[in-house]
């Protein structure tokens, strides 16, 4: 038998070896009540694995990932991409086993597609400027980051970035996506009709990576300080307030998508019991 734990503290399955992931998903959804469930490995590079619906449990040797939604939370139509916030959770499970609300990685999606729209189109203006290639030189990328990111998260978020370009860089499978979690192939077909290389796509979603990795980091602190068991909205309402740095960053989001707010005060008095995984 294979055990998993959802959520924390964790509910806990159990389910043969035999079985396949398949078989792993309708048992999910049996014992929670949803009827969507995302399955992946936890890091599948190096090397590139996948999982398929016939693979077998026996077969998994590497740590899983498993994302569920509650019915009233899929997707609708009109509500755009849903998929980003598969990509954060992944992201954050490397940092925290807790577990994270839904409306937490909803507030994260939508801010993350805002500021890669921002970020993408300010890319395009400086290339147009410069009358550069796609290539263009560190200032002038380090100047870009320094739009959304201040201070010292300005010179984190251009290592990160800087970091996974490296790994692009070197033409090797398993670097395909810069090392990411953020799929970067996926964030450009957010955007269609924009002329930029993939190496501006794998910038963008290494600036995702590392500004969700901040914001959870800090999130989990206030979770922990209420002694909570799953990081909600309201902790990241206080992680924005307590990190001047961070509230930067959705402010100048914001300033570039018409002044739209993304965490509120009226979300302190919100709770989600809805399990992101």
């Amino acid at each position: 038998m294979r055990t998993f734990r959802i959520g924390f503290p964790p509910n806990t399955y159990e389910i043969e070896e035999e079985k396949t992931i398949d078989d792993l998903k309708q048992l999910i959804q049996d014992k929670t009540g949803t009827n969507k469930v995302i399955i992946d490995l936890m890091q599948p590079q190096p090397p590139p694995k996948t999982l398929t619906n016939d693979t077998k449990i026996s077969d998994v040797e590497d740590r899983m990932i498993i994302l569920i939604e509650r019915p009233e939370r899929l997707f609708q139509e009109g509500s755009g991409p849903k998929d980003l916030r598969f990509y954060l959770a992944k992201s954050a499970a490397s940092i925290t086993k807790m577990s994270i609300s839904t409306k937490v990685l909803d507030i994260l999606q939508e801010t993350f597609l805002d500021f890669v729209k921002a970020f993408i189109d300010k890319k395009e203006v400086a290339k147009k400027d410069s009358e550069k290639s796609e290539h263009e030189d560190n200032d002038s990328l380090i100047d870009l980051i320094g739009v959304f990111f201040k201070g010292e998260l300005k010179r984190h978020a251009h290592s990160e970035a800087y970091k996974a370009l490296s790994k692009f860089s070197s033409g090797k499978e398993e670097w395909k996506n810069g090392g990411l979690n953020v799929d970067a192939q996926y964030l450009r077909e957010q955007f269609p009709g924009h002329d930029l290389s993939l190496e501006s796509w794998i910038t963008a979603a290494a600036l995702i990576e590392y500004a969700n990795a901040e914001l959870i980091e800090i999130s989990l602190l206030q979770t922990q300080k209420r002694h909570g068991d799953k990081i909600q909205a309201f902790d990241l309402l206080g992680a924005t307030k307590e990190d001047k740095l961070l509230e930067d960053f959705f402010t100048s989001v914001s300033e570039h998508n018409g002044g739209k707010q993304y965490v509120t005060a009226s979300l302190a008095d919100e709770t989600d019991d809805s399990l992101a995984y």
